[in-house]
């Protein structure tokens, strides 16, 4: 099993317009991470994937 933790901060005013975004959607800031965090590893999937396709057309 691999455990994996993360430090994030946002301040500034990258934390107003955060903070000012989550309000107009009416979601906390953690549930905005959540979402980025979900997107970021498809993301990461998606790319691993067409690089490992991309890779073997090399050959």
């Amino acid at each position: 099993m691999i455990t994996q933790s993360i430090h994030f901060e946002v301040s500034g005013q990258d934390a107003q317009r955060l903070l000012a975004a989550c309000q107009a959607r009416n979601i906390a800031p953690v549930q905005a991470f959540e979402l980025f965090c979900k997107v970021a590893a498809a993301f990461a999937l998606i790319c691993a994937s067409f690089c490992t396709a991309h890779c073997k057309n090399l050959q």
